[in-house]
């Protein structure tokens, strides 16, 4: 259990818009990085605040579900760096012709499950191939809502922008938690 992003790809991206994708996922890590975070209708108080009665953050004014903020990792704000790094928590990420792969920091306990998209994925062998058919192919990545969350959620937004008939992406906080953070 825990906080997911979830996306069914129903067919390759195609190179102009893997290219696209690659290159906005570049422009969002880089102002990741860079602190230029967007948090929406959050501050910095209602952010640290929880309700442990309804489970939910005291100023979350969206329509969408979010877990508590882990008390060793601050909600990221804007202005707060937000560390990106390889797919393992270290390194750098990687973005080229076949997949985006990133973490969060390792070193900052930031990093839990790795965010990969692929450009063309192939289906696993336990996938039912009906299922492929229907839907494609499932992917996910558990994020826990640590920092590099807004990044992941930044990446899918785009590419279901680019390319909305190739990827079809669900999250654990609602429609509303696949935006463009950056």
């Amino acid at each position: 259990m825990g906080y997911t992003h979830y996306w069914y790809q129903k067919r390759p991206f195609t190179p102009a818009e893997w290219r696209s994708i690659v290159a906005e996922t570049k422009r969002i890590v880089a102002k990741a990085k860079r602190g230029e975070y967007y948090a929406g209708k959050e501050t910095f108080k209602t952010a640290q605040e929880a309700d442990t009665s309804t489970g939910f953050r005291t100023g979350f004014a969206e329509p969408a579900w979010r877990t508590f903020p882990h008390e060793e990792i601050p909600t990221p704000q804007q202005g707060a760096v937000i560390t990106v790094c390889g797919p393992d928590g270290t390194g750098k990420p990687v973005f080229d012709n076949d997949e985006i792969a990133l973490n969060g920091s390792a070193a900052k306990t930031e990093d839990y499950e790795t965010f990969a998209l692929e450009r063309s994925p192939v289906a696993p062998k336990w996938a039912k191939p009906e299922e492929v058919k229907a839907k494609g192919i499932f992917s996910f990545c558990k994020t826990e809502y640590r920092p590099y969350d807004a990044v992941v959620v930044s990446i899918l937004h785009v590419a279901q922008f680019v390319a909305p008939d190739a990827i079809e992406v669900k999250s654990d906080g609602g429609a509303e938690a696949i935006r463009l953070l950056f």
